[in-house]
């Protein structure tokens, strides 16, 4: 890896270009395969987060109801 990729203030710079220029997919890659990017990337994507129905749709399929948007326990 470059030197310049163990400056955090860069990591975090190119995570939260790529989440702003909409490649999150790309970015949470980036953080499944580099442990240095992981954090930061997370902290970007988590930022854009606006709605909750992303977080829940991470639960199991019988746990939320998408037209109702009813979560049981």
């Amino acid at each position: 890896m470059h030197a310049c990729l163990n400056v955090d203030e860069i990591v975090r710079l190119i995570a939260s270009e790529l989440v702003a220029s909409g490649a999150k997919a790309t970015a949470a890659i980036l953080a499944c395969c580099c442990k240095s990017f992981e954090d930061p990337v997370l902290d970007a994507l988590w930022e854009t987060q606006d709605r909750l129905r992303p977080l829940l749709k991470s639960f199991p399929e019988d746990v939320w109801n998408e037209g109702g948007c009813t979560v049981s326990a």
